[in-house]
């Protein structure tokens, strides 16, 4: 092969049968080879609406993970009672 044929571009591409939508993609990411994958047609409209939806639960995950100040810590079958303080 010369190396003016690997300068080139391929013509015409491949076809597209899917793609995953930003909100889908950390879940396509996790699996593994074998994994069934199904997909369901959406619109553009229905991504953004699934992507806001997602977005909100996470910062209200976030919001609660962050309010929460004791926790329970058991260690060789003790408990201790460990608070989380912001240092200034």
């Amino acid at each position: 092969m010369c190396s003016s044929d690997l300068e080139r571009a391929t013509i015409g591409g491949y076809t597209k049968i899917a793609c995953v939508i930003t909100a889908d993609l950390p879940k396509a990411a996790q699996s593994k080879a074998g994994d069934v994958l199904r997909f369901q047609a959406v619109n553009i409209n229905e991504a953004h609406k699934i992507l806001f939806e997602l977005n909100n639960k996470l910062r209200e995950l976030e919001a609660r993970i962050n309010n929460i100040k004791n926790y329970a810590v058991k260690i060789n079958n003790k408990i201790y009672q460990v608070s989380i303080e912001k240092l200034n």
